[in-house]
């Protein structure tokens, strides 16, 4: 047992107290009880790449021999048959396995599509948990879900929003639902603000919009009229309605029109007045969104 060790190229090389003391209170007394019911996997020089928490076992119970099979394998080999015999056993940790499949892509340089083959399942299942370990690892999630983690980890959210949003997730100041809102829309305005014909403009409806994208303060009806009228010069006028006593005459009202980028139309009867404005510049002189 003192000439064996685990493999750097076992999945699960390292193991915490918790799981140490598991392994004290079930691995080893199993072992002790029935004795060893598989037998570990390691290299001729002692690397243990399958069976490494048989080892400990083996180890805590003060063994000095054990049972194992001599089989070499080069490193991402070792990978490939250490996440066969671990992962299948337990619900594996989406950053765990991105890690790892990183790591056999570059070890055996292979793509993405081809370790999928080798390890029996889909692309878009590696794909997507390179993407996560990629993009999240650096921030230290511990508590997101797989499909929060996968909608963080998009190629499109600058890394300081990322970072935001996954604080702000994690504390429960938004939830999974909020955060598919927010993602969503920040999405389709920076689709629209691509969409603007010049570089200037494109520019400048980022800079405008830069501290409210990918928060739910984000106005894709305010984004869509600057839009309009930065690349056609028009405004996207609205009827209102105000009462009567509001303007003293017809004067009044068509002044205030022109403030709003509109026109009076006129009274209708004697209950109110109607006005062409540009609701925006509207909301900012009255408070008032209707």
């Amino acid at each position: 047992v003192k000439d064996l060790k685990v493999s750097p190229y076992n999945v699960r090389p390292e193991v915490t107290e918790e799981e140490r003391e598991e392994i004290r209170s079930s691995l080893a007394k199993s072992i002790k009880e029935l004795g060893l019911q598989q037998i570990p996997v390691c290299t001729s020089n002692g690397e243990v790449y399958i069976g490494g928490r048989r080892l400990i076992a083996h180890d805590e119970l003060g063994e000095e021999w054990m049972l194992v099979e001599i089989r070499d394998a080069t490193p991402f080999e070792q990978m490939i048959a250490s996440y066969t015999e671990n992962f299948h056993r337990k619900e594996p940790n989406y950053l765990d396995e991105g890690r790892l499949f990183l790591q056999m892509c570059e070890l055996g340089g292979i793509s993405k599509r081809k370790l999928a083959k080798k390890l029996g399942v889909s692309e878009g299942y590696v794909r997507d948990r390179i993407r996560i370990w990629e993009r999240l690892n650096r921030h230290g999630v511990t508590t997101l879900t797989f499909e929060q983690a996968r909608l963080l980890a998009l190629d499109i959210i600058p890394d300081d929003k990322r970072e935001i949003l996954i604080q702000r997730l994690e504390t429960g100041e938004i939830d999974f639902s909020k955060l598919q809102r927010i993602i969503s829309k920040s999405k389709a305005a920076l689709q629209l603000i691509e969409q603007a014909p010049t570089e200037e403009i494109q520019k400048q409806l980022k800079a405008e919009f830069e501290d409210v994208l990918w928060t739910e303060d984000l106005s894709f009806d305010y984004l869509e009229y600057r839009w309009e009228f930065l690349v056609n010069g028009k405004r996207k006028l609205k009827k209102v309605m105000l009462p009567a006593d509001a303007f003293k005459d017809e004067n009044e009202a068509t002044e205030f029109a022109k403030k709003c980028y509109g026109r009076c139309i006129g009274k209708k009867t004697e209950t109110y007045w109607v006005l062409e404005v540009d609701p925006f510049v509207y909301k900012e002189l009255t408070g008032n969104a209707d």
